[in-house]
């Protein structure tokens, strides 16, 4: 399989044994192998959660809260939601291509911002935050933000 589709198109392997063998031979095969080649994988091919669009692009909505509270703002209250009060603190992005993308385009020295509600306000002013009626603010996750270079901040 290698030579002929490469062997960086390898992905995974998936093999299982069987409770029995379905042979009368004396060797027969006791498990099956399925191998997977193709090109890599979008993180972003799921498509289907992409649902919403304004000028930037197609996003998602993705939570802005983790499942426990650390020390500091965590748990704080940010436009009278406390994720404290469930047990959660906020998640906000930080480190990582998202934030790194964040920052290249409409928020300079984003990654740099000290403190939780300071970058939560910097998302917000700059569009990426989703309010909802009753429920907790969400974080706008653009689809192939790499592929997405804006020359002026919004």
């Amino acid at each position: 399989m290698n030579c002929i589709f490469g062997e960086d198109a390898f992905q995974t392997d998936i093999r299982w044994k069987r409770t029995f063998a379905h042979s009368d031979r004396a060797f027969s095969n006791t498990s099956d192998q399925l191998l997977l080649y193709g090109s890599k994988v979008d993180v972003n091919a799921n498509i289907q959660f992409y649902r919403f669009k304004d000028e930037i692009g197609v996003y998602r909505l993705v939570v802005l809260t983790g499942p426990k509270v650390s020390s500091g703002e965590s748990g704080a209250t940010w436009h009278g939601y406390t994720p404290g009060d469930f047990g959660r603190g906020w998640s906000v992005p930080k480190t990582g291509g998202y934030a790194k993308w964040i920052e290249e385009n409409f928020i300079p020295n984003y990654r740099s911002v000290k403190g939780i509600l300071t970058r939560l306000d910097l998302l917000e002013e700059n569009g990426f935050i989703h309010h909802k009626a009753g429920g907790a603010p969400r974080l706008k996750w653009y689809l192939k933000p790499s592929s997405i270079r804006l020359s002026t901040a919004l």
